[in-house]
């Protein structure tokens, strides 16, 4: 049975009149691989980063070019989305390619979490999913110093 990784997100607040904490509002977030229905909302989440960027005027691609590119006879690229009840909030874009040198590599184009999902590990754990991919496809012994010095980045 397949299990998604789940990133817990939490708020708390303070009762003054109990003086306790309490758990309020846990929601899931799940990462699974992305599906022909999540090209909306990674073209949403890619011109929210080219805004982030200041270069919202240079996102060209297409709908039906991010459909064919990922799902047609051709595949160019794959990607990993993080999910709230259904919501993409966030995705890790990933191709693979050749190199004379080291043989087959992943290259993570672009990882995003939406500003307000910022913060949970949500980025870290869609890495981590793109990095099992790297392992199966790449040599993994010559790639854990790599790994390794990436991962810190996002603790």
């Amino acid at each position: 049975m397949w299990w998604p990784n789940i990133v817990l997100k939490f708020k708390i607040f303070f009762d003054r009149r109990h003086s306790f904490y309490i758990w309020k509002n846990i929601v899931m977030i799940f990462i699974r691989k992305g599906t022909k229905k999540d090209i909306s909302s990674l073209l949403n989440l890619i011109k929210e980063l080219a805004e982030y960027e200041k270069e919202p005027d240079e996102v060209v691609v297409t709908e039906d070019q991010l459909l064919e590119d990922g799902f047609g006879k051709t595949k160019i690229f794959d990607f990993y989305v993080a999910t709230e009840i259904g919501k993409v909030v966030g995705f890790a874009l990933y191709y693979t390619k050749y190199s004379t040198w080291k043989g087959n590599c992943i290259y993570l184009e672009d990882l995003i979490v939406t500003k307000e999902y910022r913060g949970q590990g949500i980025g870290k754990q869609l890495f981590e999913e793109v990095l099992k991919v790297a392992k199966v496809i790449t040599d993994s012994n010559k790639k854990d110093g790599v790994a390794n010095a990436i991962k810190e980045f996002f603790v």
